[in-house]
């Protein structure tokens, strides 16, 4: 059976490089792929998911709202696997303070 795998990232390259990754593990999958966060958090309210890959970066509504709606809407139950290029320590301090709060 194949998992599902919701794939958000805003980066037509960064989709491309996570699909081909994926490709090579032995486990079925399934990618469904959204935009934004925006996208992502209504795809997880029509769908079901094994697992989350984020980015955090994105236009409109970033990975980390997207991580706090989900928390909100209890479905912090799904796998989240955060997937960004920024080092910034912002960045870091920021997933740091939510993952101290709770935050999968």
């Amino acid at each position: 059976m194949a998992i599902k795998v919701l794939l958000v990232d805003d980066l037509l390259l960064d989709v491309a490089l996570t699909r081909r990754a994926l490709e090579d593990c032995e486990v079925a999958h399934r990618i469904v792929v959204a935009a934004d966060g925006e996208e992502g958090y209504r795809l997880v309210g029509e769908m079901s998911f094994d697992l989350l890959l984020l980015d955090i970066k994105m236009p409109r509504v970033d990975g980390f709202e997207l991580m706090q709606r989900l928390r909100e809407r209890a479905a912090g139950h799904l796998p989240v696997i955060v997937l960004s290029g920024s080092g910034r320590s912002g960045t870091c301090t920021r997933r740091s303070t939510m993952a101290n709060s709770g935050m999968p």
